[in-house]
């Protein structure tokens, strides 16, 4: 994932690339343009210890469990209907082959993101998170740039 904004100084494009897995864009509201080095204030970051972390967090990962059940569930009715009529050659044999190579693809995507919620990675991620920014407010100067940006912290 990738984030864009303009420098108010400069007028300089950014570009801040984030991980995959951080699509609810963790980290410091404090952003510093490459081209002339002006902070910028971006609240599209979430400082965790301030805010804690997204509430759709945990939607996301029962939803993830569901969508990867009705991707196997769909992965084998495709896949059966698709070698039960494998003597034709018509729109239900490509219809079934689209549909089993989506869902396979699916399927396969979702079960990475199953392994790392079974996995703790996606805790060890969060902690990671929870102490960089707990780092960062213990830092005076990064807790009075926030407050003069209306941050009650």
């Amino acid at each position: 994932m990738k984030i864009e904004y303009m420098c108010s100084n400069c007028g300089h494009k950014l570009v801040e690339r984030c991980g995959l897995w951080n699509m609810y864009y963790y980290g410091s509201k404090i952003r510093v343009c490459k081209k002339c080095g002006t902070e910028i204030y971006d609240n599209r970051w979430r400082e965790v210890a301030l805010e804690g972390f997204h509430p759709n967090r945990e939607r996301d990962n029962k939803s993830i469990k569901f969508f990867l059940l009705g991707s196997i569930i769909v992965s084998l009715l495709a896949g059966f209907w698709k070698f039960y009529d494998d003597n034709y050659v018509d729109l239900s044999y490509m219809a079934s082959t689209v549909i089993l190579a989506t869902a396979v693809i699916c399927s396969v995507f979702l079960l990475i993101a199953l392994i790392r919620l079974g996995c703790g990675f996606e805790k060890r991620a969060h902690d990671k998170y929870m102490e960089e920014s707990k780092k960062r407010l213990s830092d005076p100067t990064y807790v009075e740039k926030l407050r003069k940006n209306g941050w009650n912290v």
